[in-house]
């Protein structure tokens, strides 16, 4: 008799089928976790430049409402330069006894009777800007002079150069009660809204401001 002849076993492996499917699976998870990982990576960019935002608008905001806190009180309008500014929701003109002290950072303690420094915040094209009116030339709160010397053409500056969305003005009396009497005017609260790029929704600051010059001197 002559042994039966076993059938040959084929080596363990894979399909055509089973590798393309393994491709298939492989590519989908790797596409995936790229995915992720760009987002995340936007998304930390996206932070970092907002805490950049915040910083810039803070600090701009400090310089901003050392300003204000050493104003006598609000106008209505002022004209800089030939421009009228007026005061609103929107904006505000402030009007500031002038020092007679050395230069140097507010408070100023030694004022100059009946003559004022004039300066208006307002927002345009999302940029925060600034323009002041001093009394003479030898005004020592460091506001821009004109330019040339004598001409009265006094420039206007940026606060925050970009990404301001609004600016906000409340005003408030001496016994924090809304009011409307611009001579009335003893605080305000200033807002600003600024944008952010990482599309996650504004971000606004905002600070109430008493001025510390209110009801110190008249006239001018």
């Amino acid at each position: 008799m002559y042994p039966t002849a076993r059938p040959r076993r084929t080596s363990p492996g894979f399909s055509l089928i089973e590798v393309v499917i393994a491709m298939a699976v492989t590519t989908v998870l790797l596409g995936a976790a790229v995915s992720v990982y760009v987002r995340s990576f936007g998304l930390l960019q996206a932070g970092q430049q907002d805490a950049g935002t915040i910083a810039s608008s803070r600090n701009a905001l400090d310089q901003m409402l050392e300003i204000m806190r050493d104003a006598g009180g609000v106008v209505a309008s002022q004209t800089i330069s030939g421009t009228t500014y007026t005061s609103g929701a929107n904006s505000v003109v402030l009007k500031l006894p002038s020092p007679r002290t050395a230069p140097g950072p507010p408070p100023y303690t030694d004022m100059r009777m009946n003559c004022y420094d004039y300066v208006a915040f307002w927002v345009s094209n999302g940029a925060l800007c600034q323009r002041a009116l001093p009394y003479d030339a030898s005004d020592l709160r460091g506001f821009p002079p004109d330019d040339p010397p004598g001409s009265g053409n006094y420039p206007i500056t940026t606060v925050i150069p970009k990404g301001v969305s609004s600016l906000a003005i409340a005003y408030y009396d001496s016994k924090d009660a809304v009011t409307t009497s611009w001579a009335g005017v003893a605080r305000i609260r200033v807002t600003i809204t600024m944008s952010r790029g990482s599309g996650a929704g504004p971000l606004a600051d905002g600070e109430y401001i008493t001025f510390r010059n209110y009801g110190l001197l008249t006239g001018g």
